[in-house]
């Protein structure tokens, strides 16, 4: 006897939802579809496994040290600061670094997190923004996904931005800004992921720091391994270099008006969290390493050249607060940081950077 079609439906359901592939498929979607919708947002997608002490035996985690919250509805709000300057470094030089910011805003928003999938949206408020008459305005599109697993994660991020102010002007001028010098015609577009994979995975968690579906009960670090794959490209009318008031003594690399690396690499470091009478608690995470790529820079004296160099890259966190049965808060920071060597006399780096300041509850859903 055949069974009734809501039966096969209600078992197809089943099997996709304990496939890790298909959800990170379902990501993959959500970020396609949130792309056009978002611009001038910032959306954070995460993922996660539910309760992997289900699964299999070498997947179980220290109870004494870990505890599993993702059945938990966590919802939060947020206050976010996203930020993307750029620095470049001109040797024989009288002024040696030209450090660029954007003027962003801070974004005010929220998100929820439950079993396996959380989102999080932030709306800029322009009143958190410096002055436009002062440090010029900033247009960004900011989309960043997050998958955190108990042995690895992955986090990948794309940006672009429009806008800039020179934020050293004062050391180099010796003026006292502001107004600062500003070049809305410079655009920067970065993309970039970095898969982590976290060796004391059964006693350390960056969940319970980071998305707060676990609970961190007791001290503890771990040695952590991060390979890594960038994308990165600046765009401006003119060279970056001409700012008034600044005379150059004469280089090729003067005119830098384009610059692209493509690199992967390797970072290794370490984490760890500080526990305080359970609740309390400070994570740091430090990860240097390099990249080989291919770069690529234009000047606007018509120089258009190619080269294959090595990178120096790092990935820095750092979380703290208070993780309790039901309330949460605190702030974290991720911060990747990448040093691209376009030749002898030009280096530019430049650092891809969130702050978010968050308060939460988590609830139950249904009968405990």
């Amino acid at each position: 006897m055949s069974l009734p079609p809501a039966f096969h439906f209600h078992r197809v359901l089943q099997l996709l939802r304990q496939q890790a592939g298909i959800r990170c498929g379902l990501i993959a979607i959500l970020c396609l579809l949130c792309a056009p919708t978002f611009a001038q947002t910032d959306v954070e997608l995460l993922l996660q496994r539910d309760s992997l002490a289900r699964y299999r035996p070498e997947d179980r985690y220290d109870h004494s040290y870990l505890q599993d919250l993702s059945v938990l509805l966590t919802p939060r709000l947020n206050l976010i600061q996203n930020t993307q300057p750029f620095g470049i470094e001109l040797e024989n030089q009288p002024y040696n670094r030209l450090s660029y910011w954007p003027n962003l805003p801070f974004s005010v928003g929220g998100g929820v997190f439950y079993r396996w999938l959380g989102v999080q949206v932030g709306f800029p408020v322009q009143g958190f923004a410096a002055p436009a008459d002062e440090r010029g305005r900033t247009t960004a599109f900011i989309l960043s996904a997050n998958v955190y697993l108990r042995r690895y994660g992955i986090d990948a991020h794309y940006t672009e931005h429009q806008g800039y102010y020179l934020e050293n002007v004062g050391r180099l001028l010796g003026t006292d800004p502001p107004p600062y010098p500003q070049r809305a015609d410079i655009t920067t577009q970065a993309f970039g992921g970095n898969i982590y994979f976290v060796f004391n995975y059964r006693r350390f968690s960056f969940r319970a720091a980071f998305i707060q579906t676990e609970r961190q009960l007791r001290s503890a670090g771990s040695l952590l391994l991060m390979p890594t794959f960038n994308y990165y490209r600046m765009v401006a009318d003119s060279a970056v270099s001409r700012v008034a008031g600044l005379q150059w003594s004469a280089g090729e690399s003067i005119g830098l008006n384009y610059g692209r690396a493509v690199s992967a690499g390797l970072t290794f470091g370490y984490a760890h969290t500080f526990v305080f009478r359970r609740s309390w608690f400070v994570l740091g995470a430090v990860l240097p390493g390099f990249t080989a790529g291919t770069n690529q820079i234009r000047t606007d004296a018509g120089t258009d050249r190619t080269s294959t160099r090595i990178n120096l890259r790092a990935h820095l966190r750092l979380a703290l607060g208070y993780n309790g049965p039901r309330w949460f808060a605190g702030v974290t920071s991720t911060n990747d940081v990448y040093d691209i060597n376009f030749a002898s006399d030009l280096r530019l780096n430049y650092l891809v950077s969130r702050t978010s300041l968050y308060v939460g509850r988590r609830f139950q859903l249904g009968p405990t």
